[in-house]
């Protein structure tokens, strides 16, 4: 599924996952062999080829594939973007009813 994050976010991962169902349905099935990821942008995301970690670098599109040895390749998009506030907003919360405890 593709994903669209702000440059700023916390990075996140790309999970393979092989199904004995088509298109990703079915039972989950252990890779076969060694999983390596890649990005086919690195100036916009990298992607570490072990784990599947992600990082955002520039705004912009790059795909991010994975397979397992080359059995089943996978890939999908993910667009990185890189907004600037234009305006904020405040948003006042009743307390939880938990009393706050003084030590004296």
């Amino acid at each position: 599924m593709p994903l669209t994050v702000h440059l700023n976010d916390a990075p996140g991962m790309a999970v393979y996952q092989e199904w004995d169902g088509q298109n990703g349905t079915g039972n989950k099935v252990p890779p076969t062999g060694t999983v390596a990821y890649a990005s086919d942008n690195p100036a916009v995301a990298t992607v570490d080829p072990v784990s599947g970690q992600l990082a955002y670098v520039s705004d912009g599109d790059t795909t991010i594939s994975a397979s397992d040895s080359g059995n089943l390749p996978a890939s999908d998009l993910l667009t990185v973007v890189a907004s600037t506030a234009v305006s904020s907003t405040l948003t006042l919360q009743p307390g939880t009813g938990v009393k706050k405890l003084t030590l004296r």
